[in-house]
């Protein structure tokens, strides 16, 4: 009686177990489900990239947040990577574990993810009504100021590299903030969330 009892016990863990873990690999490797997000024309992409530059926040929640995308965000990680990359180079950066590819890969794919879980965090809190792919599509686009600076930092000095810091930088800021006002029910929230 209990060895066939623990012989069925474990047998039927192994079945579930198996099962499961083979719907989870299927739904993983199944590439037809981020389709739709990388499905966007190029124009659509340099508009929605002047909209993290321009605070316009009606044009941009009918574009970013109406339909968002994972095509251009994904490529301003790479861009940032590459930058990051070409930055390291020009500062003679040494790297212990790994290449300095490996580390801006690593690097901005982080910032992007973190920052959109903060984003998320945020407009839960605030009651701001985008949801998760939303804000990856938005924050990745914000990205843009942040490329700017980058691309700056390896010519130009110090000084100038900070102005284009405060300008590229600030006016992705301004659009972002302006998107998450203008999506938010309360104005005052909207304004604390903007803010963030």
């Amino acid at each position: 009686g209990r060895g066939l009892q623990q012989q069925l016990s474990a047998t039927l863990m192994y079945s579930v177990f198996d099962a499961t873990q083979k719907g989870f690999l299927s739904s993983i490797a199944n590439v037809d489900l981020l389709r739709p997000y990388f499905d966007i024309e190029t124009k659509e992409v340099l508009q929605r990239l002047s909209y993290a530059m321009i605070p316009k926040p009606a044009l941009a929640t009918d574009t970013m947040v109406a339909l968002p995308d994972l095509y251009g965000p994904v490529m301003l990680v790479f861009t940032m990577a590459a930058l990051l990359q070409a930055g390291m180079k020009i500062g003679a950066t040494q790297v212990q574990d790994g290449t300095l590819v490996g580390t801006a890969l690593a690097i901005a794919f982080t910032y992007w993810i973190l920052a959109s879980l903060f984003f998320t965090t945020v407009a839960y809190v605030t009651d701001v009504n985008l949801r998760v792919l939303q804000i990856l599509c938005i924050t990745g686009y914000a990205l843009l100021g942040y490329c700017v600076t980058l691309l700056a930092n390896c010519g130009l000095p110090a000084a100038l590299t900070t102005l284009v810091l405060i300008a590229a930088g600030g006016l992705s800021a301004g659009a972002l903030g302006m998107i998450f006002f203008y999506n938010c029910s309360d104005s005052r929230r909207g304004m604390f969330s903007g803010a963030l």
